[in-house]
Parts: C-alpha cells; structure tokens; sequence
C-alpha cells in the first residue's frame, strides 16, 4: 500500500513538472562598437568586454551605458546606447586627446505637431512648443530612442547619434490613428516603438493545464486513502 501510494505522489509530481511551461527568455540585442583611433578599450556597465572594434551579443533591451579608454592621453569617452530587441544597434566614438577640445554631450532638436509628447530613452522629458519644436540641450554622447506621442495619432519612434559638441534633429508629422502608415524607406532610421521588456505573462491556457495537474494529484491521493 505503501509503495502504490509513493508511486501515484511521484506521478503526481511528475506530471506538474511537465504541465509548467518553461520560462520565457528576455529578449536581447546587440551592440556594434567601434572607435577612431581603434583599439579602445570598452567597459559596459563597469566590466571590462574588449577592445574597439566590438561586438557584444546578448545585452538586456534598453538603455546601457559603456565606456571608452585609450592610453597616449586620450579623454575617457562615455557614453549610452538604446539596445533594441533582436536588433543590432553600432555605435562609433570619435575619441579627443586632452588637450582638444571636446564635449561629453550634445543636443537634439525635434521638430513635430504642436504639443507632442516626447520621450528619451522612454523617460518623459517635455512637450513640444506651439511651433512643434523641442530641444534637449544636453544629451549624453551616444544612440538615444526618441518617442513621439500624441493623443489621436500614432506614435513615431526614431533612433538618434549624439556626437561630441553637435545637435542631431528628428522631423516626423504624426499620422491620425487609424490612418494607412508611412512606407518608410530602408536607409530610413525610423525603428518600431520598443517599450522596456517585461517578462511575458503566462497565457490561460497555460494556468489551465497546471490547474488540472494539480487536481489529477489530489485525485490520486484520495484513491490511494480510499483503497
């Protein structure tokens, strides 16, 4: 009685195991970092990855930060890149001696509709103006994802190069909602909108089958107390 009991809780068990679906992998991307000169070294989030040129596979969707050191008195480069999911995303550090002049920031202009929401990074940083225009004056050296929201329209999401002392600019005319989109060219760096990743929920179907695992186990318990 004893041994048929342990073998229908085993069952039991086994067959929750399987019933539960494996988790989801987060989605990544990658980064494609080169450097003039070349032969930098490059530290993400603090760690040490290689030397320019680099490609780094597998990064967290978001928002990094990474760094560039040079020996023969070169200033340290820092900088941000917004890592899409299953995209591949380059970057390219122009790297100054001490002695030149050299800006660990520049700006980004965006002309849209009036009162547009814009977004950096997917953080809110402001709204357009009546003349649709909107400045970051200091933004870090790097890719940065601008977003686009308005209410009835569609949101229009842009990957932007910020370099050293320079204003990069993004220029979109919201479409209504429900409107035919834009064929945006191929050369085009207008990218879909990328909210950070949560991790995948659990579909019902899924709930279902570990319900019903859990209730085939209790099942077998009251037939093994019963007999």
């Amino acid at each position: 009685m004893q041994i048929l009991t342990s073998i229908l809780i085993i069952g039991g068990l086994l067959c929750l195991a399987l019933c539960i679906p494996p988790a989801a992998a987060e989605p990544t991307g990658t980064i494609q970092i080169t450097s003039e000169p070349d032969g930098a070294e490059v530290y993400i989030t603090n760690v040490f990855r290689g030397y320019t040129p680099l490609t780094v596979t597998d990064l967290r969707a978001g928002m990094i930060r990474f760094q560039l050191k040079k020996a023969g008195s070169y200033r340290n480069w820092n900088g941000v890149a917004y890592i899409m999911p299953q995209e591949t995303v380059s970057v390219h550090a122009v790297m100054a001696r001490g002695e030149t002049q050299f800006n660990d920031y520049g700006s980004i202009v965006i002309n849209s509709d009036p009162g547009t929401s814009v977004f950096q990074n997917q953080n809110f940083v402001g709204t357009t103006d009546d003349a649709g225009s909107y400045i970051i004056s200091r933004a870090d050296l790097g890719l940065h994802l601008i977003n686009l929201q308005k209410e009835g329209y569609q949101s229009y999401s842009e990957l932007v190069s910020v370099e050293s002392g320079k204003t990069s600019g993004v220029t979109a005319a919201l479409i209504p909602t429900g409107a035919a989109p834009v064929q945006v060219p191929a050369q085009a760096t207008q990218v879909p909108a990328a909210p950070l990743p949560t991790a995948p929920e659990q579909s019902a179907g899924s709930t279902g089958i570990v319900i019903s695992g859990i209730l085939l186990g209790v099942a077998c318990l009251l037939i093994t107390r019963r007999t």
